[in-house]
């Protein structure tokens, strides 16, 4: 008996020399190929590859910085996002109304 066409097509698809087109194919190729997902070596990680490239050695740790904005800065960088404007009445009573009703809430 010959394979039909179909057939072929999903072998060559199943052998990857071939790439699937359709939804079906797709699901097909999902179900019949797991894929086995395996930790990289240290050799091939980003921070070694990028290392080589620079010629430089790679970082062994990295150092979380953070840092806390003052408010007055804070102030100041909302004043910018508005071009040195203040709010609008109706906004800041929103905004205020909006507060309180949060803060209410935590504290029952």
């Amino acid at each position: 008996m010959q394979p039909t066409e179909k057939e072929i097509r999903q072998a060559l698809i199943q052998g990857g020399a071939l790439l699937p087109t359709t939804e079906a194919e797709v699901l097909s190729l999902d179900k019949s190929s797991p894929i086995e997902v395996s930790a990289l070596p240290d050799s091939l990680s980003a921070d070694n590859l990028l290392a080589r490239i620079r010629g430089t050695k790679a970082p062994t740790k990295f150092h979380k910085t953070s840092f806390v904005v003052p408010s007055t800065a804070a102030e100041g960088l909302a004043r910018a996002a508005r071009n040195g404007n203040d709010l609008p009445e109706d906004i800041a009573a929103k905004m205020m109304a909006d507060r309180l009703r949060i803060e209410g809430s935590t504290t029952e």
